[in-house]
């Protein structure tokens, strides 16, 4: 079986990566790459494929993301995998480049609805069914039916800051509350970042709120504080903070 804690001695020793490293990793490829639907996985669709088992963007990301404006269509890309990231390519972009070390043949890469448990199976954490969800904290990896994101952090009306891959590409989302208040404190604070950090893909494809389905359909792992340290207290922090922090 494989065990998280110990690759995390094996790689890191008495160090260990942080919840501010993973998010900072996870904001890379955030408004320079498409979605390309099967992008990061290998041409069987069975596992992580050349995109996501490469450490750092690829320039063939962004070169892409250039030659499109917002009449950029997904479906007539689908499967020109180097090209851009898909849903899963992406988290296990991320994933492999923080723990590059054991996992380095098979990646991260899982079906989408499946990579909260993978993970948990993998010992790097704990797994919430839906069922069962009572929070949501920085670094949160959310697995739905067709979707996966990662959650960079929470605000008090119970709104969620995302990082995800949906067409058009890799964006920063705000959801709406549970009560499906279209006007969340996630969407304004999201849709802020975006337009001061990532001007580019603003001026492109603007802003696309989340519903709160996001919030309601989608299954929880949450990281292992021996895996993950926590030093600048990401998982006290709200989503407007964790941002400032980031990007200061």
């Amino acid at each position: 079986m494989f065990n998280g804690i110990v690759l995390k001695k094996q790689m890191f020793g008495d160090s260990m990566p942080s919840l501010k490293q993973l998010i900072k990793t996870a904001l890379i490829p955030v408004g320079k790459t498409l979605y390309v639907w099967g992008g990061g996985w290998n041409q069987d669709d069975s596992g992580a494929g050349e995109s996501s088992l490469s450490l750092g963007a690829r320039c063939t990301w962004e070169i892409f993301f250039n030659l499109y404006g917002k009449e950029y269509d997904f479906e007539k890309t689908r499967l020109m995998r180097n090209m851009g990231l898909d849903c899963s390519g992406y988290i296990g972009w991320v994933l492999y480049n923080v723990f590059y070390g054991e996992q380095k043949r098979n990646g991260f890469v899982f079906k989408a609805k499946d990579t909260a448990f993978k993970l948990h199976e993998m010992n790097f954490g704990f797994y919430r069914p839906k069922e069962e969800i009572t929070d949501f904290m920085a670094g949160d990896i959310m697995s739905g039916k067709s979707h996966v994101y990662m959650v960079l952090g929470s605000c008090s009306d119970g709104s969620v800051v995302i990082l995800h891959s949906s067409p058009p590409g890799v964006q920063i989302s705000g959801t709406y509350t549970p009560e499906r208040k279209v006007e969340s404190m996630a969407v304004l604070i999201a849709e802020r970042c975006v337009e001061e950090h990532f001007p580019i893909w603003y001026n492109k494809f603007g802003f696309s709120p989340r519903s709160e389905i996001y919030l309601k359909d989608y299954n929880q792992f949450r990281w292992s504080e021996e895996l993950i340290s926590d030093a600048e207290g990401y998982r006290q922090m709200n989503a407007d903070e964790i941002i400032k922090d980031i990007f200061k």
